[in-house]
């Protein structure tokens, strides 16, 4: 919360002759003292960018803002974090290279070459090449647009040549990974009302980068792992991909081969999003297998999570594949999660969209030891259970109706989650919980809205599930 608060982004909420009034205010309270939150390099990244522009912006107070601007500017291109990396870095690049392209003189040019560096380096490893970010939060991807926005729109001939391209491509990514409401998926470490809008933050990148005709959508980003289908008020988004880079996996959830659900335009079956970011029962939850839409055995998730950002074990999706076809997609996969679990047990699963609004997923787990697997759907707290019973749940959201059919595996039961869209904020919303134990357990059900119609029982083709347990 203190480094949200030092990012000084609230200053555009106030009217306009409060705003430098509050800057001055935070500058005659936080000198730069050592090991003061607010100077740290990611605050300090982010606050720059909103004294810049309001200096820049014809107020009449720019030439007292100048002088902090010059020692912030100078604190950061000495505290670059290389020992990070990832976002954090990134911003400090696009932070300096801001500032230098918005004044004239040796320090802004000084600055200028120090964020042109860290940009020519960092953004061919952290913009995929289907324009996901390499840390695979979609709320982070939506901070980079807008802040490689704000950069590309200073004009600086080295700077849209470095991030006109990488911005287009993560722009046609976020766009893709909204829900019918607008709003991000939740995967990973993501929130709503952290940034700007995502309609907001992607009309400003259409007016820096030229506009023109916007490239079909889509259907998959596979260097990031997400796969989606859509048509009018239904959209699905799977989750196939890997944690995160290795050597930073600090914003990743255990959610390999979770997905999100909207139809008729309303989430159906949600994330469970991000509450906070200290080490804390919420933040465990909140990373764990058991908070996604997805597959747990023996109670274990696909990582070894602890503190508020580190990953210690962890498993990796194999053998992803995606097939488009004229009615919506299949995808299927297996990942090796639990395999240094007793019984080395394998998690193999296939989803199958029709684009009728109608999704079918197959779980298949194999062990070497009977193992207690548990598939879980976490309904967005709107979602209310009207009936239950032997193969089926029956839910309605305001006044639209949808079921979840089970084909394969035992009966459903309904049990209390939480939901975390916003940071600080948790709903308590139902789960449906489908629990056996055996060395092989097979798993099946079919979400709906009632326009089945077409729909094949999955498993009526079998993929490779993988290598047993015992390979």
């Amino acid at each position: 919360w203190r480094y949200n608060l030092h990012y000084l982004e609230w200053i555009w909420a106030l009217p306009g002759e409060m705003r430098t009034e509050a800057a001055l205010d935070w500058v005659r309270r936080h000198p730069p003292v050592r090991g003061a939150v607010g100077w740290a390099p990611y605050p300090t990244s982010l606050r720059l960018a909103s004294l810049c522009l309001l200096a820049s912006g014809g107020d009449p107070d720019r030439r007292v803002l100048w002088p902090t601007l010059w020692r912030q500017a100078e604190h950061l291109s000495r505290r670059l974090e290389y020992h990070l990396g990832g976002n954090h870095l990134l911003e400090n690049g696009i932070a300096l290279a801001f500032v230098g392209a918005c004044f004239a003189g040796a320090d802004a040019e000084r600055w200028l070459r120090t964020g042109l560096g860290v940009l020519r380096e960092q953004l061919p490893e952290q913009v995929l090449a289907d324009g996901t970010h390499f840390e695979r939060s979609p709320m982070y991807q939506l901070r980079l647009v807008h802040a490689m926005s704000l950069l590309l729109n200073t004009g600086d001939a080295d700077i849209v040549g470095l991030v006109a391209l990488p911005l287009s491509r993560m722009a046609t990514a976020l766009d893709v990974l909204r829900h019918p409401d607008g709003q991000i998926a939740l995967f990973h470490d993501s929130a709503f009302g952290v940034y700007p809008e995502p309609s907001s933050v992607l009309g400003f990148a259409a007016a820096v980068l030229g506009g023109g005709p916007s490239p079909e959508a889509p259907k998959q980003l596979p260097q990031g792992g997400y796969f989606f289908g859509r048509r009018d008020g239904d959209a699905v988004f799977c989750d196939a991909g890997p944690l995160g880079p290795d050597y930073l996996p600090g914003h990743a959830h255990g959610g390999m081969f979770s997905f999100e659900l909207s139809l008729s335009g309303r989430r159906v079956v949600v994330d469970s999003g991000t509450y906070d970011y200290v080490p804390s029962d919420m933040r465990a939850y909140c990373r764990s297998t058991a908070a996604h839409n997805t597959v747990t055995v023996d109670g274990a998730s696909q990582a070894e999570f602890w503190g508020a950002f580190r990953v210690g074990r962890r498993g990796r999706p194999h053998d992803v594949r995606f097939v488009a076809n004229s009615r919506g997609f299949e995808l299927s996969g297996w990942h090796d999660g639990f395999r240094h679990l007793p019984g080395r047990p394998v998690h193999h699963r296939e989803f199958r969209w029709h684009d009728d609004g109608v999704l079918q997923v197959r779980d298949h787990v194999s062990a070497g030891k009977p193992v207690t697997v548990v598939s879980r759907i976490h309904l967005h707290p709107d979602c209310r259970v009207v009936d239950a019973g032997e193969r089926f749940v029956r839910l309605s959201r305001d006044d639209a109706a949808f079921t979840v059919d089970v084909q394969e595996g035992p009966a459903p039961r309904v049990k209390q989650g939480w939901y975390c869209p916003r940071f600080g904020v948790r709903e308590r919303n139902s789960v449906i919980l489908f629990e056996e134990t055996a060395a092989a357990a097979t798993l099946s059900y079919t979400i709906s809205g009632g326009r089945c119609a077409g729909a094949s029982p999955l498993g009526a083709t079998e993929p490779a599930r993988g290598p047993s347990h015992a390979a």
